[in-house]
């Protein structure tokens, strides 16, 4: 199912190349025996298809599709831009999973209010890590021959892991993404839940 113009409200400055969209796939609860989650992908729209299948009461899809979505992706030379890309490329750490599909779950700080959602956090004075600006989100952007690079940088909470503040960096050419990669994440505060699926 093409759910671009859904896509175009949350992330107004994505564009995909042509003949392309973006569509969802949610979890499936029960299913997968080890857990599921739920993710973005684009798909062609000249040669797929999406369908329910009567026999497996489930919907099905058929045809071309990638889960790298930043290689189909038009960039401008905007830091909003860049933000929404790397929050599309996350979306499977906040939309809903089960089960094992949990361990991906991040809580992102986007503000000092945000650390009354860690329970691990809720008493402790995270003040000197405020301070220092560790928990700021930023993206910052350095020119170079034929384009651009865009360092993201955005804290966030997951169970497994604890406080960590990532760092992601594209590299950006005529436009178009040709590289996202993970560069040195810091971790604040390292944590692990301790359950084990």
């Amino acid at each position: 199912m093409d759910y671009s113009q859904f896509i175009h409200v949350l992330f107004p400055e994505i564009q995909i190349i042509r003949d392309w969209y973006i569509s969802v796939r949610l979890y499936s609860d029960g299913k997968n025996a080890i857990g599921d989650e739920s993710y973005f992908y684009v798909a062609n729209s000249k040669n797929s298809a999406t369908y329910f299948d009567m026999e497996s009461n489930s919907i099905k899809f058929e045809g071309e599709r990638d889960f790298l979505i930043w290689k189909y992706v038009v960039m401008p030379k905007s830091k909003r831009a860049i933000w929404e890309l790397y929050l599309l490329m996350n979306a499977n750490t906040f939309l809903p999973y089960w089960w094992h599909g949990g361990y991906r779950q991040r809580v992102f700080i986007f503000d000092d209010s945000d650390f009354a959602k860690i329970p691990a956090l809720r008493y402790r004075d995270v003040s000197a890590v405020i301070d220092k600006g560790y928990t700021r989100s930023s993206v910052e952007i350095e020119d170079c021959e034929g384009g651009f690079d865009a360092h993201v940088y955005c804290c966030y909470w997951n169970e497994w892991k604890g406080l960590v503040r990532e760092h992601i960096i594209m590299k950006v050419q005529e436009n178009r993404v040709v590289e996202y990669k993970r560069g040195a994440d810091f971790v604040i505060f390292s944590y692990n839940c301790g359950i084990l699926y």
